[in-house]
């Protein structure tokens, strides 16, 4: 079953893919906005490297991203798990009359390492984007005592699968010299299955 999602989550990125480029294309002499002042040379998607970072937080805590970008493809390495939500009360140490495999089990994902690729749609303002990857998380199983109202630490977890995601780029600063632009800083949002909401700092340039 999980290898029929991923290979769905594959043909589907490959068409959005297949889409973009064609799209660029077919519209390179419309990037800019007529109503904006035309540059002696405008980049085009091809000509820029991108670098971000993104800061976010979910159910796993605050999570961190760094991402590559050049024309219309991207990867990033993204963790998480700084200030995870776990009861700082749990005990390490139920005592030899407590059997807590009998006990409700709560998992709290304290550890991710995400790595995702992602396909990038440029228009004439914004840009938007997909992604998806595969991560392997470490929680954290607390085991709750309703008698004592105490939680009880139990072996960590481990789990592995497919992350996806979403959002959209807005530029906020141009460095430009000569009629020509060099350098644009650009801000984006987004929601990523494991980091949950995120903010998105991209630095582009010739």
């Amino acid at each position: 079953m999980r290898k029929s999602v991923f290979l769905s989550i594959v043909l589907a990125f490959l068409a959005l893919v297949n889409l973009s480029l064609y799209s660029q294309q077919e519209n390179e002499d419309e990037y800019y906005d007529d109503e904006e002042e035309y540059y002696d040379e405008i980049p085009l998607p091809s000509e820029w490297s991108h670098l971000w970072l993104d800061l976010g937080y979910g159910g796993s805590g605050v999570s961190a991203a760094i991402g590559y970008r050049y024309w219309f493809l991207g990867a990033s390495l993204g963790v998480s798990g700084f200030s995870a939500d776990i009861p700082r009360t749990a005990s390490r140490y139920p005592g030899d009359n407590i059997d807590i495999t009998s006990l409700p089990k709560k998992k709290y994902p304290s550890n991710v390492v995400c790595g995702d690729v992602y396909g990038f749609y440029d228009l004439k303002k914004i840009t938007l984007y997909a992604n998806f990857g595969y991560y392997s998380s470490i929680d954290t199983v607390l085991r709750f005592n309703p008698d004592n109202n105490a939680y009880y630490r139990d072996k960590p977890e481990t789990n592995s699968g497919i992350s996806w995601g979403f959002g959209a780029q807005y530029p906020l600063y141009l460095l430009e010299a000569d009629n020509k632009i060099y350098e644009q800083l650009t801000l984006g949002a987004g929601y990523h299955s494991k980091f949950g909401i995120y903010l998105s700092l991209d630095y582009r340039w010739r």
